[in-house]
């Protein structure tokens, strides 16, 4: 771009562009950088996921996500360790058995607005050590065994007031958890009857 003075370039946040422009002194404007996956497939009948450079898996499509039986079935399981924040689309109504079992590096779980989950299936969310909050989606009604066990930072877990069901282990061994709960719905009740800590 050498003496053409006026140029401004277009370049993605935290690209090599973008540190190009400043190194050489040339005015620039941002854009959002945008990720591609690394990785992609199906993980239900009509539920797809992807896996992106900056480590997001989205749950895509619609419907109920497949249960497994173990994390080695996790259709990302290769991936595994690198995914830091997982995004639930608002179209899909079940998350699968052991889902997202053992993603210990998992910082962030995002429903999307509009979620229409209604369960959570066991083991799901089991094992994410740096995981501190959830807000599940208010058309939860059941949440399975295990779902949010042995992750030992999780502090905070908005249940939503009309859930009917929640594994008395649903917890087991998240001894930092504080459940937000409607008063004098299921939630409070299963909070007070499993001697978990809670709010109102």
């Amino acid at each position: 771009f050498k003496n053409s003075a006026k140029v401004v370039l277009n370049v993605a946040k935290t690209s090599y562009a973008e540190s190009f422009a400043i190194n050489n002194g040339i005015a620039y404007v941002t854009r959002e950088f945008v990720y591609t996956p690394i990785a992609s497939g199906k993980c239900g009948e009509n539920a797809t996921w992807a896996f992106y450079g900056n480590g997001q898996l989205v749950i895509g499509g619609s419907g109920a996500m497949y249960d497994y039986t173990s994390r080695s079935q996790q259709p990302w399981a290769a991936y595994r360790n690198q995914i830091k924040s997982i995004v639930i689309g608002k179209d899909i109504t079940h998350v699968g058995q052991y889902a997202f079992a053992y993603s210990f590096n998992v910082l962030t779980v995002t429903f999307e607005e509009g979620s229409k989950v209604g369960s959570i299936g066991a083991v799901s969310f089991y094992y994410m050590v740096y995981l501190k909050s959830v807000v599940l989606p208010e058309t939860v009604y059941s949440v399975g065994n295990l779902a949010f066990a042995y992750s030992e930072n999780l502090a905070s877990v908005y249940v939503p007031q009309n859930t009917e069901s929640i594994s008395a282990a649903a917890f087991k061994n998240s001894s930092k958890v504080v459940l937000n709960v409607a008063k004098t719905s299921y939630g409070e009740t299963f909070a007070v009857k499993n001697d978990i800590s809670y709010v109102t």
